[in-house]
């Protein structure tokens, strides 16, 4: 796996080769099932297992991205797939606070041959219920949808590399 981590960044790429993707959020969980390629409420939705080691009984196939809200950052982020994958998770929420045992896990079912994984921050403050969120400004909202182009346009642009020119 390759990665460039740079401090303030709202997202982060990582390369995987014959490599499994993991990725760990540690002091947070879900607010609400993460949202499988934008579609809510499908039978695609993807229900954490509960508790250290405990993933998904039921894999669920993400084409694109998953959406994730959590608590108690109040953040909101994506996580793009260069291909089609399944997708585990597990999560833990301790009720103490501020507690250090809280913790959301997504992983793929199976090894990216040669793929990558995005992470993106997109909304800073979702609900307004973390008390740093009072002090949102409208340059830190505009940021958020400067993000969400980017991400969409990495999206596009990955599809085009995938195929092949005639």
């Amino acid at each position: 796996m390759q990665a460039v981590i740079a401090r303030g960044s709202p997202y982060t790429s990582m390369s995987y080769f014959n490599a499994t993707p993991l990725i760990y959020m540690q002091q947070q969980s879900l607010k609400y099932a993460p949202l499988v390629d934008g579609q809510p409420n499908t039978t695609a939705t993807l229900y954490c297992g509960q508790g250290p080691g405990k993933f998904s009984a039921k894999p669920v196939a993400v084409k694109r991205y998953l959406q994730v809200q959590l608590v108690p950052s109040d953040m909101t982020w994506l996580i793009f797939f260069s291909e089609p994958v399944e997708v585990v998770c597990s999560e833990h929420l301790d009720r103490d606070v501020p507690s250090t045992k809280s913790f959301f896990e997504l992983r793929t079912v199976r090894p990216l041959k040669q793929g990558m994984v995005r992470v993106a921050l997109v909304n800073n403050c979702t609900t307004g219920t973390n008390v740093r969120c009072k002090s949102i400004s409208c340059w830190s909202m505009s940021v958020c949808l400067i993000v969400k182009f980017v991400f969409y346009h990495f999206l596009f642009d990955s599809r085009l590399r995938g195929q092949k020119k005639a």
